[in-house]
């Protein structure tokens, strides 16, 4: 499956989101799945506070999110089909934590995305899928 996109971690304002889309679907054909998978973090403390490090995160993982989904859902809609997977992490930090004893893969997320993706999900809608190697300190989703 290609991917045309921004880039990990790249601000998606809304004007190129709606260009990222409309080259995409000029070079592949109609947009039928979309996988937000943009994310940056930062950790702070009330005395290390920094409101632009908060605030480009804001921008890249909420409202790039917002402007690539607004800019395929049209599509979709017309077309009455469409997936879109949106992706967050929670760090590989946590992997001593995981029943598997081991950092997740790529692979393993991708795993993930292309079930969600794929016709044989079609039942399943705003879910959460958590793919984190069963992680020992929260057994139980509270």
């Amino acid at each position: 499956m290609p991917s045309i996109g921004p880039g990990l971690g790249i601000e998606l304002p809304e004007l190129a989101a709606r260009a990222m889309v409309a080259r995409s679907e000029k070079e592949l054909g109609p947009l039928t799945i979309l996988v937000n998978n943009a994310g940056v973090s930062w950790q702070g403390t009330l005395d290390s506070y920094d409101a632009e490090q908060v605030a480009r995160m804001r921008r890249i993982n909420v409202e790039g999110l917002i402007h690539a989904t607004r800019a395929v859902i049209g599509c979709m809609r017309k077309r009455r089909y469409g997936r879109v997977v949106n992706v967050s992490s929670i760090a590989a930090r946590f992997a001593a934590k995981a029943m598997m004893g081991r950092i997740g893969e790529p692979e393993d997320v991708a795993n993930a995305i292309a079930f969600l993706a794929s016709p044989e999900s079609s039942w399943i809608t705003a879910q959460i899928l958590t793919v984190d190697g069963g992680r020992m300190d929260y057994i139980g989703h509270a």
